[in-house]
C-alpha cells in the first residue's frame, strides 16, 4: 500500500492543507490527518501531532483495507476540498475519500473536519486517535448517539477543566470498535456512503449534513476566487492555489495572517532550526498582502488594517515585530519535550523568542502594507495618521543596529535592508503629507522635512551599505557578506533594477548564493555557528528565489527569469503547495521541501513573481503551465 511506515515522517511536499480560516489540518498521502490544533485558533494545542512525533501522538487515518495503489489526489477546482482515490486490485474496486474543513454556517462552528468515504467493490478501514496537550494526553471516551441517531463518540481531557472537547459522529458506519484504554475508535467500512464529522467543542445544536456542508464549502471557495483572483496567464492554476492557501492562513476573527500553518518543521533534517510560525509577523503580512493585492484580492484587507490599528493603538514606538493572532504581545518560547520532532529534528517549539528582538524594518513593513491596502480600498484618516506616526519612530531609530529581518540570534548589526525599510517608512509618509490625498495629514512643510530625512537615510545606505570591491550591496554595513534580502531594494522603489549597483548586486548574489537551477540561500551558513548565532545549515529559501525572478524580469533578463520560475514551481508538491525551503537532491537523497508548511512567504513569492513575469512580457501567451 502507498503509505509511510509508523516510524517515518510523511514527506512535507505530499501534505494537503485544509482550513476554515480559523484553524487548519494537514493530511498526508496515506490518508492520515497528521496535524491539527484542538481549538479555535491556529496555535491551540494539537489534537493530532503525528507529524511532529509518532503515531502515539495522535492521528486520524482512513485508507483501503488491504493492498491498494494511490490513483489520484487533488483539490477540487477553486476550493480547499481534497479528493483522494485508491485502486484496490482485488476485485477491481476503488476507495475515494473527500476531505474538507467546513466553513462556518448554521449548526457549524469552528473546526468541523468532514471526511466522506465512497466504496466501490472495496472495504476501507479507519482509526481515530486524538491526543490532547500537543499529542500527550490520552482522552476519556463517552459513547452515545447524535441528534440524527448516528454513532457518536465524545473525547474529553481526563482533567475535565483542561483542553477542548472533540466529538466524532459517524454517518452510516456501523460496527466500529471503541478502545477506551487507548482512547481510540477504529473499524472497517463495508458500506458505500460512510461519512465522518469531527467537531472541536460542543456538538452543534442541529445535525450537520456532510454533503450539504461540502456543497456550502465548495460554493464559498469558488465565490472567493471569483471575487479575489484577477490573475490571468501562465500558471494560473498555481496562482489560484497560492491565493486560496494565503486566504486559508488568514485568521478570520481578527484579520491577522499567520506565517505558516505549523510549528517546528525543520529547516535542516535533524537540526535545531525549528521554529513556531503560527503567529502574525508584520513583515510577512506585508509581503503576503502585497502579493494578494497583485493577484486581485480585496476581501480581508479592511479587516487586516483594523487589526493593525487596534494592535498598535497609540503606541507605535512599542510595536513588536510579531504578535499573536488576537494581537497578543507575550509569546514566550518553550520546548515541547514529549514530541520527538519531524524526522527526529528537535526541539519542537511553541512561541518564538524573536518577539523580543528589535528589527528596524518593522515600521516600514507596516507602512508599506497600509499604503498598498489604500491603493486598493482607499485611505482612512486613522490609517494615514498611523503611517505618519510610524515614520516618526523610524526617523528616531534608523541609526540603531538591529537583529535584521532574518531574526539573527548572533547579535545586532547595521543591516542594510533594515535601513532601507526605515527609508521607506519616511518616504511614504513624505508622499502622503505632500499629496493632500488625506486632508488630516496634509502638511507641505512636514513633507519637505521628511524628504530631507529620507534623502539622508538613502545617502547613508548608498555609502555604507555598498561594497565598492564587490560592486554590490551587502548584508550589513562594513561587512562583505551578501544577503538575499537585498533583492527587495528595487521591488520597493529604493533603486532601479537596472541601476549598475543593483545589477552588480544581482551578479554577486547569483555567484555566491544561487545554485545552477536558481534556488537561493538567504545567506551563507558555516555549519558550525554562523553569523546568525545558530549551528547547522538550511535549505534554499523559496521566497528569495522568487524575488530573484522578479528582479531578473525587471532588468530585462526574462529568459533566465522564466527558467528559474519553471524550476521553482516544479518542486511544488502534487497539490501545488510550498514549504519555506527546498533542499536539492544530493548525498544519495532526492530533493525535498523543508520548513513550516504551507508557508505564506513562499506562496506570496510565487504570486508576485508570476505577476512580474506577466508585466514584463516574459510570457508572450497565456497558455497554462503545470498547476494544481
Amino acid at each position: 500500500m502507498n503509505s509511510t511506515s509508523p516510524s517515518s515522517s510523511p514527506p512535507i511536499e505530499g501534505l494537503a492543507v485544509l482550513s476554515d480560516s480559523h484553524t487548519a489540518a494537514l493530511v498526508d498521502a496515506a490518508g492520515s490527518v497528521v496535524y491539527m490544533s484542538g481549538g479555535d485558533r491556529p496555535d491551540s494545542p494539537l489534537v493530532f501531532a503525528r507529524l511532529l512525533g509518532e503515531e502515539e501522538n495522535g492521528f486520524w487515518r482512513i485508507r483501503p483495507y488491504g493492498p491498494a495503489e494511490l490513483r489520484s489526489r487533488s483539490y477540487r477546482r477553486d476550493t480547499m476540498i481534497t479528493e483522494t482515490v485508491w485502486d484496490v486490485p482485488q476485485g477491481g474496486g476503488t476507495v475515494t475519500v473527500v476531505d474538507h474543513m467546513a466553513v462556518r454556517g448554521p449548526g457549524v462552528g469552528v473546526g468541523h473536519l468532514i471526511r466522506e468515504v465512497r466504496l466501490h467493490k472495496a472495504i476501507a478501514e479507519f482509526e481515530f486517535r486524538p491526543r490532547f496537550d500537543d499529542g500527550l494526553a490520552v482522552p476519556n471516551i463517552i459513547v452515545g448517539r447524535s441528534e440524527g441517531g448516528h454513532p457518536q463518540w465524545t473525547f474529553r481531557h481526563r482533567d475535565r477543566d483542561r483542553g477542548p472537547v472533540v466529538t466524532l459522529v459517524a454517518h452510516l458506519a456501523p460496527g466500529l470498535e471503541t478502545d477506551h484504554e487507548n482512547g481510540l475508535v477504529r473499524g472497517r467500512l463495508l458500506r458505500s456512503g460512510a461519512a465522518f464529522v469531527m467537531s472541536l467543542g460542543p456538538q452543534p445544536s442541529r445535525p450537520v449534513s456532510p454533503v450539504s456542508r461540502r456543497a456550502s464549502t465548495q460554493r464559498h471557495g469558488r465565490a472567493w476566487v471569483d471575487r479575489n483572483v484577477a490573475y490571468r496567464g501562465r500558471y494560473e492554476a498555481l496562482v489560484k492555489r497560492s491565493m486560496l492557501t494565503l486566504e486559508g492562513l488568514r485568521y478570520a476573527p481578527t484579520g491577522a495572517i499567520i506565517a505558516a500553518a505549523t510549528t517546528s518543521l525543520p529547516e535542516a533534517l535533524g537540526g535545531v532550526r525549528n521554529w513556531d510560525y503560527q503567529h502574525h509577523w508584520w513583515r510577512d503580512a506585508d509581503i503576503t498582502l502585497t502579493a494578494m493585492i497583485e493577484g486581485g484580492a480585496v476581501d480581508g484587507l479592511a479587516e487586516w488594517r483594523a487589526f493593525a490599528l487596534k494592535t498598535i493603538g497609540d503606541d507605535p514606538a512599542g510595536v513588536r515585530i510579531m504578535c499573536g493572532v488576537a494581537g497578543e504581545q507575550n509569546l514566550p518560547e518553550r520546548e515541547i519535550g514529549h514530541l520527538s520532532g519531524y524526522e527526529n529534528s528537535r526541539p519542537v517549539r511553541r512561541g518564538n523568542a524573536a518577539v523580543d528582538q528589535f528589527q528596524l524594518d518593522v515600521y516600514g513593513s507596516i507602512v508599506h502594507a497600509l499604503v498598498r491596502i489604500a491603493s486598493r480600498i482607499g485611505w482612512t484618516a486613522a490609517s494615514a495618521q498611523m503611517v505618519m506616526a510610524l515614520a516618526r519612530v523610524a526617523e528616531a531609530r534608523w541609526r540603531e543596529p538591529d537583529s535584521g529581518l532574518w531574526e539573527s540570534r548572533g547579535g545586532r548589526k547595521h543591516h542594510t535592508y533594515s535601513k532601507v525599510m526605515a527609508w521607506l517608512a519616511v518616504d511614504r509618509a513624505r508622499e502622503l503629507a505632500s499629496t493632500g490625498e488625506v486632508p488630516a495629514v496634509h502638511d507641505p512643510l512636514e513633507a519637505a522635512r521628511l524628504r530631507a530625512v529620507a534623502d539622508l537615510i538613502r545617502a547613508d545606505v548608498l555609502t555604507c551599505g555598498f561594497d565598492q570591491e564587490q560592486q554590490a550591496f551587502t548584508q550589513s554595513y562594513g561587512g562583505p557578506e551578501l544577503d538575499a534580502s537585498l533583492l527587495r531594494l528595487p521591488l520597493i522603489g529604493f533603486i532601479a533594477a537596472d541601476d549598475p549597483r543593483m545589477v552588480g548586486t544581482v551578479e554577486a548574489l547569483m555567484d555566491q548564493l544561487v545554485d545552477e537551477r536558481g534556488f537561493m540561500l538567504r545567506y551563507r551558513t558555516t555549519g558550525d555557528r554562523s553569523a546568525d548565532g545558530l549551528p547547522g545549515h538550511e535549505g534554499r529559501f523559496l521566497m528569495c528565489s522568487f524575488w530573484l525572478v522578479e528582479v531578473l524580469a525587471r532588468i530585462g533578463r526574462q529568459k533566465e527569469a522564466a527558467a528559474i520560475f519553471d524550476n521553482l514551481v516544479g518542486v511544488a508538491g502534487p497539490l501545488g503547495l510550498l514549504a519555506e525551503e527546498y533542499q536539492p537532491a544530493g548525498g544519495g537523497r532526492g530533493g525535498r521541501q523543508l520548513g513550516n508548511f504551507p508557508q505564506a512567504l513562499s506562496h506570496a513569492g510565487l504570486i508576485s513573481a508570476a505577476a512580474a513575469m506577466n508585466r514584463s512580457g516574459a510570457w508572450s501567451d497565456t497558455s497554462q503551465g503545470a498547476g494544481a
